[in-house]
């Protein structure tokens, strides 16, 4: 097998008072879809904020091996950083307002997001692509969206346009962080499928995070469960196994 996208080695975590993770080993290979699972307040949120770099380094050590692409996640510098976040790694958190600025409209969302990285992008071309993301994700009226305000948006709307923020830049890996916890049962079954589908069609790879094992096994090849501080791989479910969250 190659070598992973991204590999966590004898990865730790502490603050001043306390060892939150210790020993933490986990893989996840280009275009594989990986769940983390564990009941809440264990640090899962924590973690994927440590594999993005967002923990304050005022509050938090991290220690081990952090390594995506090969480079080590720890050692990158800002500049680096900035480059690496969105078309590289992607995190998509459950506060979904976290994506949006009330004052502007949508598709000056899309503007600013592409060209943060590619700056002499055109609009028409970014409005072209963001049309076909929201169209992918089966919203009515895409045109409308892209002029719409995000508080003009219900909530498995707005799931669904920042999922669209997020998949423009072609991430290699998103690091889901129980993104659909805040939909009904019917929206989160169809925004992890339409996910699902997508990460077929696209090829990014997928880091799950959930405490609903109906979901990991809809969703993953392969499964991790956090429990004291550490991680243990899961038993590999069959397609025919895993059943529809619910």
């Amino acid at each position: 097998m190659t070598e992973p996208l991204l590999q966590l080695t004898a990865m730790s975590i502490s603050t001043n008072e306390q060892v939150l993770m210790h020993d933490v080993m986990l893989t996840v290979h280009a275009g594989e879809s990986v769940a983390l699972l564990g009941t809440s307040g264990l640090g899962k949120s924590t973690l994927l904020k440590a594999i993005c770099g967002l923990l304050p380094k005022q509050r938090f050590t991290v220690a081990g091996q952090m390594k995506f692409l090969g480079h080590d996640l720890r050692h990158l510098k800002p500049q680096q950083w900035r480059a690496l976040r969105g078309p590289g790694l992607a995190l998509m958190g459950q506060n979904i307002s976290e994506n949006f600025d009330e004052r502007q409209k949508l598709l000056s969302h899309f503007i600013e997001a592409v060209r943060a990285h590619e700056p002499g992008r055109s609009k028409a071309d970014i409005t072209h692509a963001a049309l076909d993301l929201l169209y992918r994700l089966e919203l009515a009226y895409p045109e409308r969206i892209l002029h719409q305000y995000s508080y003009e948006f219900s909530l498995g709307m707005s799931q669904r346009v920042a999922l669209a923020l997020t998949l423009i830049l072609k991430p290699k890996l998103i690091l889901a962080d129980e993104f659909t916890s805040a939909l009904d049962l019917n929206t989160r079954l169809a925004v992890l499928t339409e996910l699902k589908a997508l990460q077929q069609e696209l090829g990014f790879a997928l880091l799950f995070v959930t405490h609903h094992p109906d979901e990991a096994h809809f969703m993953a090849q392969r499964s991790y469960i956090l429990h004291d501080g550490t991680i243990t791989p899961q038993q590999t479910t069959p397609p025919e196994a895993s059943p529809c969250p619910r």
